[in-house]
């Protein structure tokens, strides 16, 4: 296989060496950049906005642990209630757009097809890399259907890689209707028996799904 060739140098963006936000660089990022994130609390709600980077803290360079922990993304002040996931992949991204090395906290989700979904990451036709995060903390609370309090996934493409991330405490609640997936929620699995979605090694504990009608996967629902 053909490995991807890019128009232009890989380029490593800093932040908050080159741009003070993480969106600001992934704006200004092309594909095949990377965009490194220096250890802080970063009060954002970001979209990859379908560009083939990879958004990393500095574990992803030497593999300390400690990045993770200490390089959080809190999506709890977002500019949109509309869409207050704290990561968005929702243009086609594929496996060439990396999430890696961060603490993923404080998303209440996005709407979208009827349901708040996604709480700390929400992925809508796109099949992105999340590595290596710990995703805590993100509630949706809603009255309309809930899915994934940690992650949801919805129509993507093939493969879809979830893979050693600690995905703990998130909540998909709803007071009117059904809700789907404390932890990770998987929509319109059209690939999934050709094992190109991959869900590895990932710690999923203490995940809550609440509604009134049917509750579906507190750690994982797969349904579709």
């Amino acid at each position: 296989m053909l490995a991807l060739q890019y128009s232009h140098p890989q380029v490593t963006i800093h932040v908050p060496g080159d741009y003070p936000t993480i969106q600001e660089a992934i704006d200004s990022a092309s594909n095949g950049d990377i965009v490194l994130v220096a250890e802080g609390t970063y009060y954002e709600n970001i979209d990859y906005n379908g560009k083939a980077i990879t958004v990393a803290s500095h574990f992803f360079v030497d593999g300390n642990e400690d990045h993770i922990e200490n390089t959080i993304i809190d999506g709890s002040q977002p500019s949109n209630p509309v869409i207050a996931s704290v990561v968005a992949f929702k243009l086609g991204e594929d496996t060439t757009s990396v999430l890696c090395g961060f603490t993923i906290t404080g998303g209440e989700g996005a709407l979208a097809y009827g349901f708040r979904m996604g709480g700390g990451i929400f992925i809508d036709q796109a099949s992105p890399k999340i590595l290596n995060n710990i995703i805590e903390n993100n509630n949706i609370n809603t009255s309309f259907g809930a899915e994934g309090g940690g992650i949801s996934a919805s129509v993507f493409l093939s493969p879809l890689i979830i893979k050693d991330n600690i995905i703990r405490n998130n909540l998909a609640k709803s007071s009117a209707t059904t809700a789907y997936g404390g932890g990770i929620s998987l929509y319109s699995l059209v690939y999934l028996d050709t094992g190109l979605v991959i869900i590895e090694n990932n710690l999923i504990e203490n995940n809550v799904v609440s509604s009134p009608t049917f509750n579906n996967g507190g750690g994982i629902a797969v349904y579709g």
